[in-house]
């Protein structure tokens, strides 16, 4: 057995001492835990069944890099985690976020387009659509349609293909899309 699960079976099944002192360890290591191969893991048990205050403290730690983690194999996780796992004000707060960072990379114009190309994070974009609320889902869907209108977002790459398949099985929405002079256009039906 590795750390990270001793330190998971630890946080599950002591009480006492002991698991105070453990997460204290580990929410003081976050930023360096959130992106490792095996710390996310910690990380994102935590979320699932820690308290509410180091859930709380580990979305504090990971609100002004949530684009870049969204982006990271590891980082991924525990971003998708937050949105399961977190309070409601925190999960608006999340998505939020993610709709109004600026992207991480310079050729790209909107984050939502960045997370849709990006092979880690249109799990994020799918996990932020199924866990907002209604007001905050609008959003999402009008930043996609406006990556799609705009042609930032392919529907036959495999990343974004990913994305338009989720809204159609899980939400019965649907976009088609046509080639008319060489420019994808949609219609959302």
């Amino acid at each position: 057995m590795n750390g990270c699960r001793i330190i998971q079976r630890i946080l599950e099944r002591f009480e006492g001492q002991e698991v105070p002192f453990v997460l204290t360890e580990v929410l003081a290591k976050i930023t360096d835990l959130r992106t490792n191969s095996y710390g996310n893991y910690v990380v994102s048990h935590i979320l699932e069944f820690g308290g509410e205050k180091d859930k709380s403290k580990i979305i504090e730690e990971i609100l002004d890099d949530i684009v870049e983690l969204s982006l990271h194999k590891f980082g991924s996780n525990v971003v998708e985690k937050c949105l399961m796992f977190a309070p409601a004000y925190q999960k608006k707060e999340i998505i939020d976020r993610i709709v109004s960072a600026p992207p991480v990379h310079a050729n790209h114009s909107n984050t939502i387009a960045e997370l849709m190309q990006s092979k880690y994070g249109n799990y994020v974009v799918q996990r932020a659509f199924e866990m907002s609320d209604s007001d905050r889902r609008d959003i999402l869907l009008k930043k996609i349609e406006y990556v799609v209108a705009e042609g930032q977002a392919n529907p036959k790459r495999a990343h974004a293909k990913h994305i338009f398949t989720f809204l159609e099985t899980k939400f019965n929405v649907k976009f088609s899309f046509s080639q008319t002079e060489g420019v994808e256009e949609f219609k959302q039906s």
